[in-house]
């Protein structure tokens, strides 16, 4: 028997010091849902080929995580935060294969707990009237604590991302100057 308790609160309080008119910080913290898909829960089979399908789990839970973020602003200028986050419950695509008919079963699972910490920056500026740059790099340590016996129990690893965007205005005559 299924038994699911439906009241769960999910308080979320936001800080702000503005330290001067230049420079600012601030504390977020959150508790969050993130809730399955209806095609995550159906468990009708999608074929893909003979051999593949993808099945959903009308069982699948939703995965709660508790969010905490301190950030610094200067300006419009820079952004930066450091931020740590606890998923309890996680859910994803996990893929079977059965070796006597060589078939492969994609099925959703809540299977891991999950923590991560780590930081932000988002640099933007004005090299030019006509151009706006912004730069965005993030580094995180990341833990993985599964609980189905297909996974080893734990994984971690570091990762980050680096990205550039650029914003070029043209005038009226489709030029910068």
């Amino acid at each position: 028997m299924n038994k699911n308790r439906y009241f769960k609160l999910f308080p979320t309080a936001y800080l702000l010091y503005k330290v001067n008119k230049d420079n600012s910080l601030s504390l977020d913290f959150g508790r969050r849902i993130g809730r399955p898909a209806f095609w995550e829960l159906n468990p009708a089979r999608w074929y893909m080929n003979t051999q593949s399908y993808t099945e959903g789990n009308p069982f699948l839970q939703p995965a709660f995580s508790y969010d905490i973020e301190l950030n610094y602003t200067y300006k419009s200028l820079l952004n930066a935060g450091i931020y740590y986050s606890k998923t309890e419950d996680g859910f994803g695509q996990v893929t079977f294969h059965d070796t006597s008919d060589g078939t492969q079963i994609f099925k959703r699972l809540n299977y891991y707990n999950a923590t991560d910490i780590g930081f932000w920056t988002v640099l933007t500026f004005k090299p030019f009237k006509w151009w706006e740059a912004t730069i965005t790099a993030s580094a995180f340590y990341k833990e993985s604590d599964n609980y189905i016996p297909l996974f080893n129990r734990d994984f971690s690893g570091w990762g980050g991302y680096t990205k550039s965007t650029n914003l070029i205005t043209l005038n009226k005559n489709k030029t910068c100057f």
